[in-house]
């Protein structure tokens, strides 16, 4: 039996009937009709109608794919420029202008190699994106990117300790630096989070700017410890920076910079001793010499074929390049200085006057030893110096180089007779005229006298400045080398000192538990605070003595200089110059702060799971007007799914429309609500114009922004796709009652932001 008689022809052999009904019911077509009738009316008319809407959706996602590489090229553009600390703009951007900035010639060379580009910045009318605001947009949101990864490494991090400083720009406007640190898991790590502009130098604007930063990146419970340098307005106890905020954060211990400390050792050491003194003032003096004449400058070339270097008041290390210089040329500076002399056509007689008295004070034996014992100083001072100015450095590794650097001291007292002998070889060598001695004492005597009465007061100096490790005794419960001595009892000093500053924070019960598992297991023994974190880490103790691995991080976390914010004065000379001194603030800090943090930028740019241009184009969506960049992934009725997308009006309100353009208007049937909330205020009557459904949107837009209508749930659908279309974010046809319809390429002229 075939198909067409049972539909089309009949059947007359009822005898074989129950034969023929066995047989069909067992046929392709019964099967193919059974399932046709069942599923008959399951299958909507509106989604039979979106396959033309879904085509046209899947075309705009195509574009979208093409538009998130052309942002991608001008976020690659913008994070070059960053990363290289180069001006963006130009002095005349306009087309005519030969130099347009390093950001638009930048992507004009780009172009030469990439043929998409180049289409979009000679075709694109919208969006070019070489605007100076989307560039600000672009930096924003590049930096946003950066800080969004530093608040999620702090919100991790069990602790946090502040690095502030403040100095002036070159647009004479007080700047205040601030540096995050904290440690993740084992990992020490110090984060720079801006520039801040201040209002003025006191200490309640420092203040307020700490706390806004600290609020900023909900971290101001976590806050442990604060490190500044040693003015009076950041370190008094009574009113300044440090004071107040233990007024808020009681657990913040002040720690007054090492590195810092040392050079006022150094520098309030030799004011006291009148030979030292003048000494330091000659050796400036000997240098400002060759640096004010090129003609003097030029002979020294010729000479000594080496320059003094000038010294800084803040960094004692400049002395010690000053000494080290003129111990090592001593004899070529004596040839220069005699050379002067037995020349005087050749030079003024201010010249003459002052070469005569460097050339005397060089020749003297007095001068030399000076110069050699401060040398045997700096020696040991410069590399206790270098080690503070390490970036990533604990607080113990710091004390207890500084002890050593004050042991070496010690012991340099013993080696006078040593140095001596060094010194007279020297002295018979180049014949150095012998100096006079003042006193009735032997002129070695004497010597010595002065280089015993230099050792004591540096460290007289020394032991008064580092004379605070007292507020740090709970250190000494996770010192390595005494787990041995502690395991036979522990140290209830260092306990007290831990429970009187960070008694909130500790289970001191559950803390002593821990002490003493790790003080009686060999392997925790004779490791340094920041390996002993690692081992427990790497080998999975975490968890076993969380107390024990919270105090090595607290003690970790503790900052010994302000080395990185220093540090950070630097980049903001390079970058707001004498050239590009009128840049905001907030650009500023952006760019600050992606130079500063380059390793971790470079880290977040390279990571395969980062996403970090994704990141950065969501960051640019939210803040600017831009490309069709969001992929449309469903259809549902009444709605716009997408990656990102405007969720109500009310998040326009940075928005100012002046003029909007709708190039085509189509309609079906619209709930009355919508028309009569949006529609109706442009007054349409037989049929919308385009100027009149432009001022509807528009009016409509207004009113709900200004609270002045509630929106219906149905409203709400349309509201979405008029942030959609407003924005110039999507251009897909939306449907608010289950049909496509609406409206097809809204673009902006003129808002705040194009």
């Amino acid at each position: 039996m075939s198909g067409t008689v049972w539909v089309a022809g009949g059947y007359s052999d009822l005898n074989n009937l129950p034969n023929a009904l066995n047989k069909h019911e067992r046929s392709a077509v019964h099967y193919e009709s059974q399932i046709a009738l069942k599923t008959f009316g399951s299958t909507r008319i509106d989604l039979l109608i979106d396959k033309q809407k879904q085509l046209s959706i899947d075309i705009h996602n195509e574009n979208v794919k093409e538009n998130r590489e052309i942002l991608k090229k001008l976020i690659c553009a913008t994070c070059f420029l960053i990363r290289q600390e180069l001006a963006f703009r130009g002095d005349n951007e306009n087309k005519e202008s030969l130099n347009r900035g390093n950001y638009i010639e930048l992507l004009k060379y780009t172009a030469k190699f990439d043929e998409k580009l180049a289409h979009h910045l000679q075709s694109s009318s919208v969006f070019s994106g070489i605007s100076n605001k989307i560039q600000n947009d672009l930096i924003e949101a590049v930096g946003t990117v950066v800080v969004n990864n530093i608040k999620e490494e702090i919100a991790k991090a069990p602790f946090i300790a502040i690095e502030v400083d403040e100095s002036t720009d070159i647009s004479n406007t007080a700047q205040c630096s601030t540096v995050f640190r904290y440690v993740l898991d084992s990992e020490i790590k110090e984060a720079f989070i801006g520039f801040d502009k201040l209002k003025d130098r006191t200490a309640t604007s420092v203040t307020e700017c700490i706390f806004n930063n600290l609020h900023k990146y909900t971290c101001a419970e976590k806050l442990v410890a604060q490190t500044y340098d040693g003015a009076m307005v950041m370190a008094s106890n009574l009113n300044g920076v440090q004071a107040k905020v233990r007024e808020k954060a009681p657990s913040a211990l002040f720690t007054h910079c090492y590195a810092h400390k040392l050079n006022l050792v150094l520098s309030q050491s030799a004011k006291f001793i009148p030979e030292c003194t003048g000494l330091f003032k000659t050796i400036d003096a000997l240098a400002s010499f060759f640096s004010h004449s090129t003609k003097q400058t030029q002979f020294l070339d010729e000479i000594v074929q080496k320059r003094i270097p000038k010294a800084a008041p803040t960094r004692w290390t400049s002395n010690s390049k000053q000494i080290q210089t003129i111990l090592q040329y001593h004899g070529d500076l004596c040839k220069l200085f005699d050379s002067i002399n037995s020349n005087p056509l050749l030079w003024d007689p201010e010249t003459l006057v002052r070469s005569n008295g460097f050339y005397a004070w060089l020749t003297k034996d007095s001068t030399y030893f000076l110069l050699m014992v401060y040398n045997e100083i700096f020696i040991k001072t410069d590399t206790l110096y270098n080690i503070l100015q390490t970036k990533i450095i604990d607080i113990p590794y710091c004390i207890e180089r500084i002890n050593e650097t004050i042991h070496s001291l010690e012991d340099l007292r013993l080696y006078f007779d040593d140095i001596h002998e060094k010194f007279e070889e020297y002295c018979k060598e180049n014949d150095l005229t012998e100096s006079k001695s003042r006193s009735k004492r032997p002129i070695k005597e004497e010597r010595a006298r002065i280089f015993d009465l230099i050792l004591v007061d540096i460290l007289k100096h020394m032991e008064a400045r580092y004379s605070d490790f007292k507020n740090l005794q709970f250190i000494s419960l996770v010192d390595g080398n005494k787990f041995q001595k502690l395991a036979c009892q522990i140290d209830q000093e260092a306990i007290e000192s831990l429970e009187r500053n960070y008694g909130n924070f500790f289970d001191v019960i559950r803390l002593k538990a821990d002490l003493a598992g790790i003080y009686n297991a060999q392997v925790f023994r004779d490791k340094s605070f920041k390996d002993l974190l690692v081992f427990i880490f790497q080998i999975g103790l975490e968890q076993t003595f969380p107390e024990a691995v919270k105090l090595l991080q607290l003690i970790l976390t503790i900052p010994a200089t302000t080395v990185s914010v220093e540090r950070s004065f630097s980049a903001l000379k390079r970058i707001k110059s004498f050239t590009r001194n009128r840049m905001s603030n907030e650009r500023l800090s952006s760019l600050a702060l992606i130079s500063i943090e380059k390793e971790r930028f470079t880290q977040m740019e390279q990571s395969p799971t980062a996403n970090f241009y994704e990141k950065d184009a969501t960051e640019v969506f939210k803040g600017c007007v831009i490309l069709d960049c969001y992929e449309l992934k469903s259809i549902e009725s009444g709605q716009i799914v997408g990656d990102i997308y405007a969720s109500e009006l009310e998040t326009l309100d940075h928005l100012h429309f002046s003029t909007i353009e709708v190039d085509r208007v189509m309609y079906s049937t619209l709930p009355p609500e919508v028309s009569n909330q949006f529609l109706h205020f442009a007054d349409i009557q037989g049929g919308p114009s385009t100027e009149k459904v432009s001022m509807g949107i528009a009016r409509g837009v207004t009113m709900v922004r200004n609270r002045e209508i509630q929106l219906t749930d149905q409203a709400r659908v349309f509201s979405k796709m008029v942030a959609e279309y407003t924005l110039g974010r999507a251009n897909v046809q939306e449907s608010t009652s289950g049909t496509p319809e609406l409206v097809d390429n809204v673009h902006i002229r003129n808002t705040d932001k194009v």
